[in-house]
């Protein structure tokens, strides 16, 4: 090992740096998407939808309504339009972070926030990920297996 590397081995990580001695905090969180309607068919007056919610809450308590927090709806703009933003703002906080007040400990901390999961129905899916879903011959670009190999067994 040369002095340069030497010295990249024994410096502190950016984010200890950053922070400065104060506390630091991971809050995964689960991003979810629907398109809502105020109407008993989602054919008429469709909202898009964005929700948040920590992932680290126990079950019991992930699905409460105080524990979904919206983020944003529209029905002029695509879900794919929408989640732009929303996208530019999670990688902002999972690597950069937001200093924060804590009230438990009293003092500034720095949170980051990385983005686990998104969590939508198949044709939200479809969706975003741009794919054609159950109207695709192929269901998986990896193993191959095709909707005529599941009639057939």
């Amino acid at each position: 090992m040369d002095l340069e590397e030497t010295a990249a081995y024994f410096s502190q990580h950016p984010l200890k740096v950053k922070a400065a001695g104060k506390r630091i905090l991971m809050l995964p969180l689960i991003l979810l998407s629907d398109d809502t309607s105020g109407n008993k068919s989602k054919k008429w007056h469709k909202f898009e939808s964005w929700y948040l919610s920590l992932a680290g809450l126990p079950r019991s308590h992930n699905t409460r309504r105080d524990n979904i927090h919206f983020v944003c709806c529209s029905d002029k703009v695509s879900p794919i339009d929408l989640g732009g933003p929303i996208a530019q703002e999670l990688t902002m906080l999972e690597t950069e972070g937001t200093f924060v007040f804590d009230a438990l400990y009293q003092e500034m901390v720095l949170v980051l926030a990385p983005l686990l999961c998104i969590v939508c129905d198949n044709p939200r899916a479809s969706e975003l990920l741009n794919h054609l879903g159950s109207a695709a011959i192929k269901f998986c670009r990896i193993c191959m297996v095709s909707t005529v190999y599941l009639c057939v067994h």
